[in-house]
């Protein structure tokens, strides 16, 4: 079985050549740093990152042989809320934010992991909400790092 054991960064170079395998993951899986993993061409493999290590969408992993790997977002069932109005939006962040769960936050829209009372509180503080099967993409956090071993 392979083991990824480092992790390469994100591929920030569009002409680079990306690695033929690739990684699926969700969220929750990126964040786990020893785990059993199926590869896109059905291999198994190990991942043995550092602790404290997220795999970021597209980042590439490679092994202890040098075998390169793809991260892929997976996707999966999110709750998404927006609104038009920026201080609405703010304050919005400001009061998930306070419920310390993971955010994906863009411009005018939030996405959370389904939560029934997070999509009720919502509307109450003017966003509307619906649900999307996508990649989920949380903030790290001011207080998290995220680890680039080369």
């Amino acid at each position: 079985m392979e083991k990824f054991v480092r992790n390469l960064g994100l591929n920030v170079d569009p002409s680079a050549s990306l690695p033929q395998l690739a990684l699926t993951l969700d969220a929750q899986h990126r964040a786990v740093t020893r785990q059993k993993v199926t590869l896109s061409d059905g291999s198994h493999a190990g991942i043995f990152l550092p602790t404290g290590t997220i795999m970021r969408p597209y980042e590439i992993l490679e092994s202890e042989n040098g075998t390169k790997v793809l991260v892929v977002p997976a996707a999966e069932e999110v709750y998404v809320a927006s609104c038009t109005d920026p201080l609405i939006f703010a304050k919005a962040c400001y009061h998930l934010g306070n419920r310390h769960v993971s955010l994906e936050i863009k411009d005018l829209e939030l996405a959370f992991l389904p939560d029934p009372v997070l999509a009720d509180l919502c509307p109450k503080l003017g966003l509307k909400v619906r649900v999307e099967a996508r990649p989920f993409v949380p903030e790290s956090g001011a207080y998290q790092h995220h680890a680039h071993h080369h």
